[in-house]
This record gives C-alpha cells, structure tokens and sequence, in this order.
C-alpha cells in the first residue's frame, strides 16, 4: 500500500495511506477501533479510485500508525482531533468527505469540537458510535460487543486473541470468505490491549457538537448491526435532523465490506455533491 507517516497529536507517528487521483475530490476514510487501512480494502480496490483521492488513516496504536503503550494516549479527545487535523493540513485536504466508521465517528466528533466544520466538505457516520460512559447505558452497544470488551482489553494472550476473533466475527452480519476474515484478525492483534483499554474507557458526550453541524451528512446504518444498536443511531439522528439515512437490510456492523457495491456507489454520489 503506497503510504507515508506524519506528525499527530502530540508528535505520534502516523500512517496514512493514499490510492486514487491525487488531484480528485476527497475522501478521508477512518476505520474503528481494531482495525486500520484494510477495513477500506473493497473501497479503494474500487472504482472509486478511478474518480476519487482517496487518503485512508491508520489510527494512533493501529496498523502501521506508532503505538504507545500508554493508555491515555488513547482517551484524550484532543489527541484525536490533532490527529485528523494534522492529515488534513500535511496532505493539504481542500474540504474532503470524512467517513468515519464505528470509533470513527467519535474522533470526527473530536475534530469538530476543536477545529469547527470550516475545513470539511459533508460527513459519512457509518454504523457510527457517537457517545460513550456517563449513563449512556448498555442501550447503546450491542451485548455480543460488550461482552468481548474485556478480554480485548486484556493482557492474558490467550484470552485477548480469543476475543478479538469473536469480535472481527460480530461485526459481519454475513460472514465474508475466510481470507478476509484473516486479514482483518491479523491486523487486530497488532493492537496493544491497552490502546483498546484507553479508547474505550472514554466518557463522550458530544451533542451540542452534533447539533451544530451544518455541512451535509449522510448516515449510514446495517439493519442488523450487532455493535451499535438502533437507540444509538436514534440518538445521533436526533442530533443531526437534517442528515440524509441510508439503512442496508440484512447488513451488519461493516456496510463497507458487507455490500460494497451499494456502498461505494452511495459514497460516489454524496461525495461528487459535497467533497472539494
């Protein structure tokens, strides 16, 4: 993958990885937590390459990013902001579409309240998370997530690589060929249990963000989505009244890789609207 490191949050060591026309209408893509570029594999094998510069981020402690051991190099919110903003200024991204996937959804969350919405061009939340911790209640994660959390988190090897199996498998509603599958457990383990520990340890209310939102958004959501659950999505909705739904039947928590074709069509259309 044609790749390149810049400066994040704090100096962190950052890998972002670009396809397509550099002088093309941009996309930023920002996978979750676990797992890094290659959760876009069937967006930038697209033809969306063919139109679209494409820059897919590896976050900070994923991929081929730095990974500090620290946990709270994970859960300062404006470390992840400083991570979006340092990609958008190095690379120079004239008002691209962020997509930001599951965790994603928080960190564009991060950028906006630091930075505003004055350098983006509309938002893609895909089976987004937008808030975490302070009585937000087991409502808003599905069971089968919340219950592989702690052994993602844990140092015992045995018990993390069990987890992080179960967990790349809940996020399909359709299980994907098994080559697939392994791709995206190897890039998982690459993730220190602790970066996983300060993600997801965050309290995140970011509503009054939400609320101000003024640039175009698109929410994409799976029908049987096992990770983030409807009152989730009914939340973020509420926020944002004016975004544009798009609901994949019989799709789970990776729309992206799920039912790519409809995805990236869908993604062609809204950024050709709204990306710079």
């Amino acid at each position: 993958m044609p790749r390149q490191h810049i400066s994040g949050g704090g100096g962190l060591r950052l890998a972002v990885h670009e396809f397509g026309q550099p002088d093309g209408r941009t996309i930023l893509l920002i996978p979750g937590i676990n797992l890094c570029s290659l959760a876009w594999l069937k967006q930038y094998q697209s033809a969306l390459a063919e139109e679209f510069r494409l820059v897919c981020l590896d976050l900070r402690g994923h991929g081929m990013s730095e990974k500090p051991t620290a946990s709270d190099q994970y859960g300062q919110p404006t470390l992840w902001a400083d991570d979006i903003h340092g990609v958008l200024t190095t690379l120079s991204l004239r008002k691209p579409v962020l997509v930001g996937w599951s965790y994603g959804g928080y960190i564009i969350n991060d950028y906006l309240e630091k930075y505003g919405e004055g350098g983006i061009g509309g938002i893609n939340y895909v089976c987004a998370a937008v808030v975490m911790g302070r009585g937000t209640g087991s409502s808003m994660l599905g069971s089968d997530f919340i219950n592989v959390v702690p052994g993602m988190c844990s140092d015992d090897l045995t018990a993390n690589v069990e987890a992080v199996c179960k967990f790349v498998r809940i996020i399909f509603a359709q299980q994907p060929p098994q080559d697939v599958l392994e791709i995206l457990i190897a890039c998982s383990m690459v993730v220190p249990p602790t970066a996983r520990l300060g993600m997801i340890s965050r309290n995140i209310d970011r509503d009054t963000v939400m609320k101000g939102i003024r640039v175009p958004v698109l929410v994409t959501t799976g029908e049987k989505d096992a990770v983030i659950t409807p009152a989730h999505t009914k939340h973020l909705l509420t926020c944002i009244s004016h975004a544009e739904v798009s609901v994949f039947e019989g799709v789970g928590h990776s729309p992206q890789l799920e039912d790519s074709e409809r995805f990236n069509q869908e993604l062609t259309r809204f950024a050709r609207q709204y990306a710079g």
